[in-house]
């Protein structure tokens, strides 16, 4: 199987998308596509964005939720779990 075939099989199996969007996602084609499948699969879509990062915002337009953190370790995990909070409390989540 590809790479391709591959990232389409894991984002078809998954509940919902949680990206970590930071400025260099946009010069990561993989990352890209990643975010593109969920897109076109309709799955629910979180960003985890740092503060200062500059988020699209037709991106932001289509996300069920948009959290920011202040790329300490701490706060990444914080926003982690304050996403899946949310997406269970949306039932994107079981």
């Amino acid at each position: 199987m590809s790479d391709v075939e591959d990232l389409f099989d894991m984002v078809e199996d998954s509940h919902v998308g949680m990206v970590m969007f930071t400025d260099a996602y946009r010069d990561d084609p993989k990352a890209l596509l990643e975010l593109a499948t969920l897109i076109v699969l309709d799955k629910p879509l979180y960003l985890i964005v740092m503060y200062g990062a500059l988020l699209p915002e037709k991106l932001r337009a289509i996300a069920d939720g948009v959290v920011f953190h202040d790329g300490t370790k701490e706060g990444l995990h914080k926003a982690g779990l304050q996403v899946l909070e949310t997406a269970r409390q949306a039932g994107h989540l079981p």
